[in-house]
């Protein structure tokens, strides 16, 4: 069951925090909360969340900032992160996903909202698990258990979505994978612009080097891993 997973709310805001974490309990979440970084940052150790929800506007501090501690976290490289917002600008949401969130959404969000954030992020972190498979191709590395990417043995650190995007890319390399495809499977509903779509990708080709020729735009169709 998805609905028995634990989430781990960072916000200082303690009524709007009350309010968010009973719903979700409501609704069969096993919910964990703090209020800035230090007690987050404990507590993703103590209960191993299956899902981080980071307020950005934190009393003195930037919740952008937890992105980066969770991403460079062994653990927690894959873990889906939301951040929730009172500035959901696009430059905020560009920043979110350069930096590895999967989620941005406008305070104040509804718990019907969330909870459908949350299922979606689940449901797409739930589809790259259980694999016994290793891709090896050209010196490109990718474990699909432990979603380690390595190019010429070089540790890749992908954010989540990028991860899934490039493991879509490069099983099937040599075919077009439509933009729709890629938008509708690894994007939230409400991060599925063009956009969106165009910023990982623009983020994945930088950081694979040497092999960013290789992901080939394919004008009014899609993308192409090209070998």
């Amino acid at each position: 069951m998805l609905k028995d997973k634990k989430i781990l709310i960072v916000d200082d805001d303690a009524e709007y925090k009350k309010e968010i974490s009973a719903s979700l309990q409501d609704r069969g979440f096993i919910v964990y909360s703090s209020s800035n970084i230090a007690d987050f940052l404990q507590a993703l150790d103590l209960y191993q969340p299956d899902v981080a929800i980071i307020d950005k506007e934190l009393d003195g501090e930037d919740g952008f900032d937890l992105i980066h501690e969770v991403r460079l976290h062994p653990t927690f490289r894959t873990l889906p992160i939301i951040v929730v917002t009172g500035k959901a600008t696009m430059e905020n949401k560009r920043q979110a996903i350069l930096m590895g969130a999967d989620d941005l959404m406008r305070k104040p969000v509804s718990s019907e909202d969330l909870e459908l954030a949350i299922l979606s992020n689940l449901r797409r972190s739930h589809s790259f698990r259980g694999s016994e498979s290793l891709i090896q191709f050209q010196g490109i590395e990718v474990d699909l258990r432990s979603h380690i990417v390595k190019i010429e043995g070089k540790l890749v650190q992908l954010t989540r979505t990028e991860y899934q995007i490039f493991v879509e890319l490069v099983s099937k390399r040599g075919e077009i994978v439509s933009r729709e495809q890629l938008s509708n499977r690894f994007l939230s509903f409400r991060n599925s612009s063009s956009r969106t779509l165009d910023v990982h990708i623009n983020s994945l080709r930088k950081k694979i080097h040497d092999h960013s020729s290789s992901i080939k735009t394919i004008r009014n169709r899609g993308y192409m891993f090209h070998v």
